[in-house]
């Protein structure tokens, strides 16, 4: 994944665990999969255990998420 892909969260049933910051440990917050639809990769920060975590943007939010989480729709 890259800066500009549009991507799509990868979730299963009603609700998904999104984190506001990685760098902010503690609470995640429980969102519904509505608003979640495509997104844009607009950051990338490679944390200290070497993986990546990808800022998205979508139509109403934007996050910060892991590779794990995020599908590639297209390329940019």
């Amino acid at each position: 994944m890259k800066v500009g892909d549009a991507v799509r969260r990868r979730a299963s049933g009603k609700y998904v665990t999104r984190r506001h910051s990685p760098l902010v440990s503690g609470t995640a917050e429980t969102v519904s999969q509505e608003g979640y639809t495509i997104g844009l990769v607009s950051d990338i920060m490679e944390m200290d255990d070497g993986y990546n975590m990808y800022e998205v943007i979508f139509e109403q939010d934007r996050g910060w998420f892991s590779d794990l989480e995020l599908e590639v729709i297209s390329e940019g």
